[in-house]
């Protein structure tokens, strides 16, 4: 899980079952999430489910060191692009003024989170894949 800070603000991103792969956002110190993520294998795109019917995707490519956060309508509003290094640093662009990036500032640091997420899972499996271990 992760705590974002933004002005007076606080968000928690968490995991709410080891299980599965979604994410839930909620306010600090409040129990009930406004917002989740959710993760479809094998998809480029991923939604998450704002207050009030919106939703945004995250969308990755395979193999481009790049992340986007989209509205419904593939309009680009955060471009992450993944500096290659030894720490997960990464070069973030707001694309587009949207009300959805200052009203929802923590989807940046869900989209990292995510990503992170990934690119673990995607390092132990290829060993299993072919035979390691």
């Amino acid at each position: 899980s992760a705590e974002v800070t933004f002005g007076d603000k606080k968000w928690e991103i968490y995991k709410p079952s080891i299980w599965k792969s979604n994410w839930h956002i909620r306010e600090s110190g409040y129990e009930n999430s406004f917002a989740h993520f959710e993760r479809k294998l094998f998809r480029k795109a991923n939604f998450v489910f704002l207050p009030v019917g919106e939703k945004v995707q995250i969308v990755f490519f395979p193999f481009k060191a790049k992340i986007e956060i989209q509205t419904e309508d593939k309009n680009c509003l955060i471009r992450m692009a993944t500096k290659f290094a030894w720490t997960d640093s990464a070069e973030i662009t707001i694309t587009a003024k949207s009300p959805l990036v200052n009203k929802y500032p923590w989807l940046i640091m869900l989209a990292k989170l995510v990503a992170i997420e990934r690119k673990q899972s995607r390092a132990v499996t290829v060993p299993t894949m072919f035979g390691g271990f």
